[in-house]
């Protein structure tokens, strides 16, 4: 993990893990390709709830580890409300970041090819933005466009067919200028669409199916999310799954009919 000027989250979490204690190994092709189709195939997948243990474990030995973050799962319908809220990032402490709905990432939003998304936007931020549906085939009205951000305390309202097969899809900020601060601070979530093809392969589902949002994050002297801007982009110290620092997920070794 690299380590930047995080101030006293460095000395936090420092204080909460034991230090890492990893037998060096020789990692071949063949592994790595094994463990990359793993990591590809549980990312295009949408979670529902599974059930996870309350207390940090370590497996393997070595640095701590605390329960995978699930994101809930919606329908594309209703209110979906951008305001700062404060999580729990699996360590057990309040950080601040911008979130839809409270929920860090975003709320999974769940539909079916041939479904309508009805959503109204609700900016409680205290700057103007509006939300793009990355991936989605929208007109542009509905796609997010700059020119239709929102002011604080205003509301956009979209309404589109959902045509196009399943996938996996991501939706985040995209007022003029703003995009990575807010997308950096925590907005963003996945979107997923479903047809008749993907159903009748009978993939793994429900509990078997798990989304992971990954991203980076920096965090100010207080623990909260934070953003510097820079001419060659963000890079944040700390890597995030599904908002869960150092996550971990117990699973079913094999399944059988």
């Amino acid at each position: 993990m690299k380590k930047g000027n995080t101030g006293n989250l460095d000395n936090e979490i420092a204080s909460n893990a034991e230090p890492l204690d990893v037998p060096a190994a020789h990692i071949t092709r063949r592994g790595f390709m094994q463990a990359a189709a793993v990591s590809v195939g549980a990312v295009a997948m949408a979670g529902m709830g599974l059930p996870l243990p309350a207390m940090a474990a370590k497996p393997g030995g070595g640095v701590t580890r605390w329960p995978l973050h699930i994101p809930p799962v919606i329908a594309p319908s209703g209110t979906l409300t951008c305001a700062p809220v404060s999580v729990n990032m699996g360590d057990g402490v309040q950080r601040g970041v911008w979130a839809y709905n409270g929920a860090f990432p975003g709320p999974t939003l769940l539909a079916n090819s041939g479904d309508t998304a009805t959503i109204t936007l609700q900016n409680n931020l205290s700057e103007e933005t509006i939300t793009h549906w990355h991936g989605m085939i929208v007109d542009h009205q509905n796609d997010g466009h700059p020119i239709y951000a929102i002011g604080p305390g205003g509301t956009y309202q979209y309404s589109f067919p959902i045509q196009q097969r399943a996938c996996l899809n991501f939706y985040h900020p995209h007022p003029h200028m703003l995009t990575g601060k807010q997308v950096a601070l925590g907005l963003a979530g996945a979107f997923i669409v479903r047809d008749s093809q993907e159903i009748s392969l009978g993939l793994p589902s429900g509990a078997y199916e798990v989304p992971l949002i990954i991203r980076d994050a920096k965090f100010d002297s207080s623990g909260n999310m934070d953003y510097t801007s820079k001419s060659s982009g963000f890079l944040g110290s700390f890597p995030l799954v599904n908002g869960t620092l150092s996550p971990y997920l117990n699973v079913n070794r094999g399944v059988t009919d």
